[in-house]
Formats: C-alpha cells, structure tokens, sequence
C-alpha cells in the first residue's frame, strides 16, 4: 500500500525535479511521525490532568507540554500541502485499518 501511495505521489509532482520530490516525501514521512507523537503526548497529558495531583507531577506535566508544543509546532512548519496530503493518506489508510481490526475480533471470537 506504501508503495502504492509513493508512486502515486510521484506521478502528481512529475513536474518537479527529484530533490522536490525528495523534500516532499520526507516532509511527509516526519508528517507521519509526528501524528503519533501528538496523539500520545495529548493522551498523556489528559492522563496528568485526571489524577489532580500536580504536586507529584510537575515535571512530567512540563515536560509533557513542552512535546505537544513543539508537536505542533513542527506539524506547522511542514506546510499547507504536506499537512493536507498527509491527512488524505492517514484517512485513506483508517479503512483499512478498521477492516484489520474487525477481521481479527471475528477470528478471536470464534
């Protein structure tokens, strides 16, 4: 499927040069890294919040918005494009993703 996904990228930026469509999969790449480090750093941070006891965790609470923070920020500096696209893939693949799940609940259960 990735390589489905890169051809098809390549052939929308045929135009550009190869150091272009270098820079672009890459920015998509750190785009697809990024989303995790989002995800769990809000998770976690929610997890901080519903102890209530900041006394504890001051540090890690800190520490913790600090890596959302630059989270987003580095997810703002990919770009428009790069942001738009990266979310087309990531919705293109969650089918797929939800079709996996389904086949392997049925295959627990039986």
């Amino acid at each position: 499927i990735s390589s489905i996904f890169i051809t098809i990228i390549l052939m929308m930026n045929f135009t550009q040069g190869l150091v272009e469509k270098f820079t672009f999969v890459i920015l998509l790449a750190t785009l697809a890294t990024l989303i995790p480090y989002l995800f769990s750093t809000s998770a976690y941070l929610k997890l901080l919040i519903k102890k209530r006891k900041f006394e504890k965790v001051w540090g890690l609470l800190i520490i913790t918005i600090l890596a959302f923070l630059y989270s987003l920020w580095a997810v703002a500096g990919l770009g428009f494009s790069t942001i738009y696209l990266g979310i087309i893939f990531v919705a293109t693949g969650l089918p797929v993703y939800l079709w996996l799940k389904r086949k392997k609940r049925i295959t627990q259960n039986l």
